[in-house]
């Protein structure tokens, strides 16, 4: 894996000069992020702005990467809690916190998803994902006939796909590529994976001339981790 520390992967977009300065003005304030909140690994970028469909009052939609373990622990955990999670309070806070380094940047209306990227969130939304595969409950191919995600693990996992700064985010990238590959049926749920990463950046805005997403596990170990 080619070390992406700092980095946005934008090479298989065509992001404004405008919507690549805010990308990277937010992937600089990641360290004073971090100071206040060390759970948080990470940014991710959606939306239009990504897309190279954005107007002059688009927002800019983020993703925030944290890592439930490094989060202080609920005073008052739930007593059928199975994993240890961020108190909702914190995760309120960071949500007003990036809320007002975008307004700062007339974004104040952009939208705001966290995605927590800890082990055991990935194993689980690995887990359903394939269950929903395998018991035809999610679409490998969508399609105009079955078009959106299923479920909310569907484009959770996706979600640290898009474009992305943060060392954990890549290595994270790996931890999903490492588990699919060790499956029996593991190529068969990489290609719906990317099926469905394709038609949410593409068909349903759809931008000619960009790299077609790898068709294999091996072809994503190089197409995700190469530098710009």
């Amino acid at each position: 894996m080619t070390e992406r520390a700092g980095h946005l992967d934008t090479f298989r977009f065509a992001p404004s000069e405008e919507s690549l300065r805010m990308m990277q003005g937010l992937k600089r304030a990641l360290p004073g992020v971090q100071k206040k909140f060390p759970e948080v690994k990470g940014f991710g970028f959606f939306g239009s702005r990504v897309l190279g469909t954005d107007r002059p009052e688009s927002d800019l939609d983020t993703i925030v990467f944290f890592n439930s373990n490094d989060a202080p622990p609920d005073p008052k955990p739930h007593p059928m809690s199975l994993l240890k999670r961020p108190r909702s309070d914190r995760l309120k806070e960071l949500g007003e916190a990036m809320k007002e380094k975008l307004a700062s940047w007339n974004l104040e209306n952009s939208t705001v998803v966290a995605v927590d990227i800890s082990p055991e969130m990935t194993q689980a939304y690995l887990t359903a994902f394939i269950e929903a595969i395998d018991n035809n409950e999610l679409s490998e191919n969508p399609s105009a006939d079955r078009p959106h995600l299923a479920t909310a693990f569907a484009a959770f996992l996706l979600s640290r796909f898009h474009i992305a700064a943060g060392d954990e985010v890549y290595s994270n990238r790996k931890f999903v590529l490492d588990y699919l590959e060790r499956q029996p049926k593991g190529e068969r749920y990489f290609k719906a994976l990317m099926n469905h990463l394709a038609y949410t950046e593409r068909v349903r805005h759809p931008q000619d001339g960009r790299p077609r997403l790898p068709k294999t596990i091996a072809e994503a170990r190089k197409y995700f981790f190469v530098k710009e």
